[in-house]
């Protein structure tokens, strides 16, 4: 299907995000799609909730994603048609829409911002033929979820309030991303597509 290249970038700070964009323009004409998957997350007590915390969540999952949508518009603006728009798929997360805040309470304000973010962005590139859509997950296997996994009862506890009594599967993850991606998200924008076992229900 083709070659893949990695390149490493901290998304953290903008002359990181400058700097990948800067390495890709001399390598591709074009971005067709761009998927903005980097995110984190902070935990602690309400009282002991600390601003570095929420500062830092707050940068890398919504603040960054703005930065790479703005630095990569040239390329995005290059490669999308009326027939085919360039795609944005941005990784949102139940957590911005449903109140299970866990202790994490910038993470789902964080993911609330990006799921406005990409709306009000969807409509604005509409014209330019870029597509803006989010997938937002509910419980995936990941570093950020290996706590919960690694806990027979904990996890337990957990696929208990998903209707489907199972977290997602990578390759259901992926599908969705693809079909985003492909013929079947060129007629879409602006969606907020929860991912969840029926959890947000």
């Amino acid at each position: 299907l083709g070659s893949c290249h990695a390149l490493s970038a901290n998304l953290a700070s903008e002359e990181g995000i400058q700097q990948l964009v800067s390495r890709l323009e001399t390598q591709i004409g074009q971005l067709d799609i761009l998927v903005n998957n980097a995110g984190t997350t902070w935990g602690a007590p309400l009282e002991s909730y600390p601003v570095k915390g929420w500062e830092k969540v707050m940068q890398l999952n919504v603040t960054s994603v703005f930065s790479c949508i703005q630095q990569f518009l040239p390329l995005l603006r290059k490669a999308g048609s009326a027939a085919n728009p360039a795609r944005i798929i941005n990784i949102g997360s139940v957590a911005g829409i449903s109140s299970f805040g866990e202790q994490a309470y910038a993470y789902g304000p964080s993911k609330a911002a990006l799921h406005q973010l990409s709306r009000i962005l969807a409509r604005e590139l509409v014209s330019q033929h870029i597509n803006v859509n989010v997938i937002a997950p509910g419980r995936f296997p990941s570093k950020m979820t290996q706590h919960i996994g690694n806990d027979e009862q904990a996890l337990a506890e957990d696929t208990a309030l998903i209707p489907m009594k199972r977290w997602g599967r990578e390759e259901e993850m992926a599908a969705l991303a693809i079909s985003l991606a492909s013929t079947a998200g060129a007629y879409m924008t602006g969606n907020i597509i929860p991912l969840d076992g029926g959890f947000s229900l």
